[in-house]
């Protein structure tokens, strides 16, 4: 359950913290999912801690092979509209 105030200007207080519980609420199930991937289909043998550093880590270079491509795109984008 959320409640909302608004203040004078009728702006949302609240939403921040939502926005943020929600990420990381996201971030959390991604872990797990990614551990879960990790340890049954690579056989991946170690703590859960461990299991779980890992998949931070691999969701982490996704993310940034995910911006690099984004960049790529853009500038490819970019040079092929001043043609």
């Amino acid at each position: 359950m959320c409640i909302w105030f608004v203040t004078s200007k009728g702006t949302a207080v609240g939403e921040d913290e939502l926005m943020r519980q929600q990420s990381k609420e996201t971030l959390k199930n991604h872990v797990k999912l990614v551990g879960q991937v990790l340890k049954h289909g690579s056989e991946m043998s170690g703590s859960s801690t461990q299991v779980n550093q890992t998949a931070k880590h691999v969701l982490r270079v996704l993310s940034v092979c995910s911006l690099m491509e984004l960049v790529n795109g853009n500038s490819t984008t970019m040079s092929l509209g001043s043609r």
